[in-house]
């Protein structure tokens, strides 16, 4: 039988989250998030239209943006992203570079977003609920100063 050749594409829960300088003694530290978002970049439109032209409106570059990247995970007992967070509160802004690493379905590392320059600004503890058997989840989104792709 002969084999079909297809370009991959890549399921979008093999994942890893890695930071540097985050942690109380700022070594490398590596998490398994549920949901990461906000891996976006924009240059947004200005619209501007000559006064004594009632013609077209002309499109012109505006700035650059990116979003915050949002980090979700279950609750565990390592309080690092919360203090974290806490230390930026008290005036310790400690602003980190950061990849979000996508495997193949064999483990293989196919791609890296990294965005450098990071820093926390929401963290959101779970919501309990008695009547639910759901995983408790906690939310992490951090600034950042620019994002790649390799």
């Amino acid at each position: 039988m002969t084999s079909i050749c297809r370009d991959n594409t890549y399921i979008s829960y093999n994942f890893l989250m890695s930071i540097t300088g985050a942690g109380s003694h700022r070594t490398p530290m590596q998490a398994a998030f549920m949901e990461v978002t906000g891996l976006e970049q924009t240059v947004s439109p200005i619209v501007y239209r000559e006064g004594h032209d009632n013609s077209e409106a002309q499109q012109l570059v505006g700035p650059n943006g990116m979003a915050s990247i949002t980090f979700k995970r279950g609750v565990s007992s390592d309080p690092a992203f919360y203090n974290w967070i806490v230390n930026a509160r008290n005036g310790e802004i400690r602003r980190v570079d950061g990849s979000v690493v996508l495997f193949s379905e064999d483990r293989q590392v196919v791609m890296h977003w990294h965005f450098s320059r990071g820093w926390p600004s929401q963290y959101s503890g779970p919501g309990f609920n008695a009547t639910d058997n759901a995983i408790a989840i906690e939310t992490l989104q951090i600034c950042h100063e620019g994002l790649t792709i390799d």
